[in-house]
């Protein structure tokens, strides 16, 4: 079948939108879940001695809190 392919600059748009509504959405995040997810991250450094292994935590995380819940 036909595939509609994106260009390169509107992809890179789109991209760049929704990374600064992520970074520009900290404001929303009580301090008690950025406490705990520092914890978290700095716990999962020290444990498993990888940087992947913070960030699948964090995101482990967060997916559990507000995407199931």
């Amino acid at each position: 079948g036909n595939i509609n392919f994106a260009s390169v600059d509107h992809v890179s748009n789109v991209l760049i939108s929704v990374l600064r509504f992520i970074y520009s959405s900290e404001i929303g995040i009580p301090p008690q879940i950025r406490h705990f997810a520092s914890i978290l991250k700095t716990f999962s450094a020290v444990k498993f001695n990888l940087k992947q292994a913070s960030y699948n935590s964090l995101s482990g995380f967060f997916c559990l809190r507000f995407l199931t819940s």
